[in-house]
């Protein structure tokens, strides 16, 4: 199973009434926190994607106070990376903005791709010393991937995992707990991959729907002028990533001038394309 990891870190920010902590920058709530685990200590803390009313956060699946002093220092963060406007050797990893001055970043690397940095939170930004590209490839092929579905088109033969790679879903996917009907955003599942396709999808139905209400939206109207990563539609803007999907031969330096219809999801507060089409106005 595979899951997306905020740590190791160093936990801020305790309050055992609210149950709410900070880790590397990020605050996130977790019932289960332990009243042995205070301000300072080091822990581990596993999560998943969820939506939130802010956008894209994490839903805390477990806190670890880590004993081993091999770990002391060092601080990881994973998530889709957006670009923070157009300032140079700063990102944006979900609440956390990442300095990456004194590295470089992978080769091909896009707006929206999953990135797990290692660095060291020094206020107020999170200081990189390596950046890596982590996504679903062939290695994660006849392996279980657990994640929340973050997107499905309107046919149901593809979705999202995790805001963070797609699958495909085919005649010969099987599902279990559930049906093809029940790829929906914001369920928890199981999958198996091979050759980007879903062979089994199993659905975790003891998850209790604590993902939240996704934010989806859909637009239509004439592209009124674009950028390096967004558009504008009648003032209102619209940014792609690596995980948009243009239609009708559409590309994002055409757009200008072009009626379309727009589908996504809203990330911190932003409205990312997941689906462009033409549409006859």
């Amino acid at each position: 199973m595979s899951w997306s990891q905020l740590s190791p870190g160093q936990i801020t920010n305790v309050n055992h009434q609210a149950d709410t902590f900070s880790i590397n920058g990020v605050n996130l709530s977790f019932a289960g926190l332990s009243n042995e685990i205070n301000n300072d200590d080091w822990v581990m803390v596993s999560a998943l994607p969820m939506a939130t009313n802010n956008g894209l956060s994490y839903k805390v699946l477990s806190v670890i106070e880590v004993e081993n002093t091999d770990l002391a220092g060092h601080y990881e963060l994973e998530g889709a990376r957006a670009q923070l406007g157009n300032e140079s050797s700063i990102f944006k990893l979900g609440q956390v903005t990442v300095d990456y001055s004194n590295i470089s970043l992978p080769v091909g690397i896009k707006n929206g791709d999953w990135v797990e940095v290692t660095g060291q939170y020094i206020k107020p930004n999170f200081i990189a010393s390596e950046v890596e590209l982590e996504t679903y490839d062939e290695s994660d092929n006849d392996h279980e991937i657990e994640g929340i579905i973050t997107k499905v088109n309107s046919t149901k033969t593809v979705f999202e995992l995790n805001a963070r790679g797609s699958f495909v879903v085919d005649s010969t996917t099987r599902f279990e707990d559930g049906n093809k009907a029940n790829l929906v955003v914001g369920e928890l599942v199981e999958v198996t991959v091979v050759k980007g396709i879903a062979k089994e999808i199993e659905f975790e139905r003891d998850f209790g729907g604590e993902t939240g209400n996704w934010r989806e939206f859909e637009r239509e109207g004439y592209v009124s002028s674009i950028g390096y990563d967004h558009f504008i539609i009648a003032g209102e803007t619209f940014y792609v990533d690596a995980y948009t999907e243009f239609e009708d031969n559409l590309k994002l330096e055409t757009l200008n001038g072009v009626y379309i219809d727009v589908e996504g999801v809203i990330i911190d507060g932003k409205k990312v394309a997941r689906e462009i089409e033409r549409e006859d106005d």
